[in-house]
């Protein structure tokens, strides 16, 4: 009795590790094929436009850094000047720089070395701003109209102004709007290193590589690259172990066949969850007064495009759980069938024949000798009895 209890509470206990190990598996094998995978990540940029729009989004902050730190800044309100630094910042410039960003951090992840092996030179990109600004401001001047002439400390906007003054040649706004272009602080940092990228952590601005989050996430890359092929051994030795742990064979495959069942409805409940907030959750970001900037459209994009492929491996893994728990069922209902035939008894006919029966022999068969009896003995017959007088009566 006692023995049957703590077997019944083995089998709930590997039948609940069982389904928890079914869930490590799957979103092991999905982040293996999603985030761990660089290639998965650099897709995830390109499906999402990240680097068109990471373009418009960097012209933006080059707008704010040259009013923020340099006075008036460039004149962005013409459009041959954004065009002019939209193109230095092309969508090839921005994905060779993301990509190699993503690189260095897989790099680090996967080694011991202490800092990102990352540089960013982004002085070819100012450079190339100059020269086409230069250009711009010589052939602008060009068709400008003639004004009076100014004095040496007159200032001229080789960029804005609306007249040449005499004396002063296209050349010489060219040379002007090169100054110009230049002293502005169009980068923060004109060389980003690996070593520069910091973050805020208790109040202190530390590197990104002794953040503590990226040290645990660093310990659970290394660990997550063998615990695919872990969980899916345990998931073997613990459905073994309650088919044979069982009283039954067939009962031990019939609960392990309910529990991938059950997890496989439960991942398609969680699918169905993701899809229907995701639309939801966009819905209302859209619905917000003015809608959605440049910014949240980017992040919204690239959440489409992540979950997508999240979606999918997870459908994956719900319809191989529920296909996994059919087939052991179906099985075990077919092995307890074939059980059941060979129980009965068999009853083995004679085989019929369609040949004619061989013809009856008719000849009398030869009459037996005789063989004498022994004679009767005689039997001692018994005298007869007298009869009985009569009763008298008496009156």
């Amino acid at each position: 009795m006692l023995m049957n209890v703590l077997r019944k509470m083995l089998l709930g206990f590997l039948g609940g590790l069982l389904g928890t190990v079914l869930i490590g598996f799957a979103w092991t094998n999905i982040s293996a094929s999603t985030i761990r995978n660089r290639q998965a990540v650099t897709g995830w940029l390109d499906r999402s436009n990240f680097y068109s729009q990471a373009a418009d989004i960097a012209l933006e902050n080059i707008e704010k850094t040259t009013v923020k730190d340099g006075g008036e800044g460039l004149p962005f309100s013409d459009p041959n000047v954004k065009a002019v630094v939209k193109n230095a910042l092309s969508s090839d410039f921005v994905k060779n720089s993301v990509d190699s960003f993503i690189g260095s951090i897989y790099q680090w992840l996967g080694s011991s070395d202490q800092d990102l092996m990352f540089k960013l030179d982004l002085n070819p990109i100012k450079t190339q701003i100059v020269d086409g600004l230069t250009a711009y401001a010589k052939t602008r001047s060009a068709g400008l109209p003639k004004c009076g002439a100014v004095d040496g400390n007159s200032p001229v906007d080789p960029l804005a102004a609306t007249c040449l003054p005499a004396g002063v040649s296209a050349d010489k706004v060219a040379s002007m709007a090169h100054d110009y272009v230049a002293g502005q602080k169009l980068f923060k940092t004109p060389v980003v290193l690996g070593s520069d990228i910091m973050v805020s952590q208790s109040g202190k601005k530390i590197p990104i590589t002794s953040d503590s989050k990226l040290v645990a996430a660093r310990k659970a890359y290394k660990l997550g690259g063998f615990l695919p092929i872990g969980l899916g051994i345990t998931t073997l030795l613990l459905s073994l172990a309650i088919i044979f742990l069982s009283k039954k064979r067939l009962q031990g495959m019939h609960r392990v066949g309910n529990i991938f069942l059950t997890i496989g409805f439960g991942l398609l409940i969680i699918y169905a969850g993701l899809r229907y907030f995701f639309n939801w959750g966009t819905k209302r970001l859209a619905s917000l007064p003015g809608g959605l900037d440049s910014h949240q459209k980017l992040g919204v994009d690239l959440v489409r495009v992540i979950l997508t492929d999240v979606e999918r491996y997870l459908l994956i893994f719900t319809v191989a759980y529920i296909v996994v728990g059919v087939i052991v069922k179906v099985v075990a209902v077919l092995i307890k069938r074939h059980h059941r035939h060979k129980d009965i008894p068999v009853v083995h006919e004679a085989p019929m024949s369609n040949n004619v029966p061989p013809a009856r022999d008719l000849t009398p068969a030869e009459p037996r000798p005789l063989v004498p009896s022994a004679p009767p003995v005689p039997q001692q017959q018994r005298p007869p009895r007298p009869p009985r007088p009569p009763r008298k009566i008496q009156l």
